[in-house]
């Protein structure tokens, strides 16, 4: 069996059931948009160094970037 490296969820937007479940959740205005810009330098070595050694050896992150 091969293996799942990520799995993507999709909910019709069309299906009463989902509607009734998201309706109850959220107010109208509730939730709203927030720009964000990231400004913190990223040492993109590092960060790659680190990801191929996650990908390829299963070391985990050690900390951020």
């Amino acid at each position: 069996m091969a293996e799942v490296d990520f799995v993507i969820t999709w909910v019709d937007g069309n299906d009463p059931e989902w509607q009734k479940r998201k309706a109850g959740a959220l107010a109208p205005g509730e939730i709203r948009e927030i720009p964000v810009i990231h400004m913190e330098k990223t040492n993109w070595k590092k960060k790659g160094s680190a990801f191929l050694r996650a990908k390829f050896r299963g070391k985990k992150y050690s900390g951020s970037f």
